[in-house]
């Protein structure tokens, strides 16, 4: 089975996020994909571990994946996480290990503070216990998240 570990989890300005990673300013990432950037990131580092011996047909899909406080929940920004882990299987968020296997992989969740339906402001990101959930059925898995 799949095993997780969270490495390091940070929120950061989303310009500290793209100079972290090495990608070009926010004005110029949002002209070239044509897309909005979140004001601020939270940057999850999760290491998964694949403990089977054998092959078998599982896999990870990020997007079944969750930040979440308990009022609402951070959406995962497929389009950062692409950028920054494209030397691994393409970005994608769908991904299966081999047998007896790892990866570290940089996982972006993007809080905005603005635009139509947020009800968030810049001093709610850093004053809630955040909870990774990584599974619903049959039993709720999570994992709290410190920020540093």
């Amino acid at each position: 089975g799949y095993e997780l570990r969270v490495d390091d989890a940070e929120l950061l300005p989303v310009e500290e996020y793209l100079e972290k990673h090495g990608l070009s300013d926010k004005e110029t990432w949002e002209r070239e994909h044509e897309m909005t950037l979140p004001d601020q990131v939270y940057d999850l580092t999760l290491t998964f571990f694949n403990t089977n011996t054998e092959e078998t047909e599982c896999g990870i899909d990020l997007y079944n994946y969750a930040l979440c406080a308990a009022d609402y929940t951070i959406p995962f920004c497929d389009a950062l996480y692409a950028e920054v882990n494209s030397d691994k299987a393409g970005g994608s968020p769908m991904f299966s290990l081999r047998p007896d296997s790892e990866a570290t992989l940089f996982v972006p969740y993007g809080v905005f503070f603005s635009g139509n339906g947020s009800y968030l402001d810049e001093r709610t990101p850093g004053c809630r216990d955040l909870y990774y959930v990584v599974s619903l059925y049959p039993v709720q898995n999570q994992i709290r998240i410190r920020f540093f």
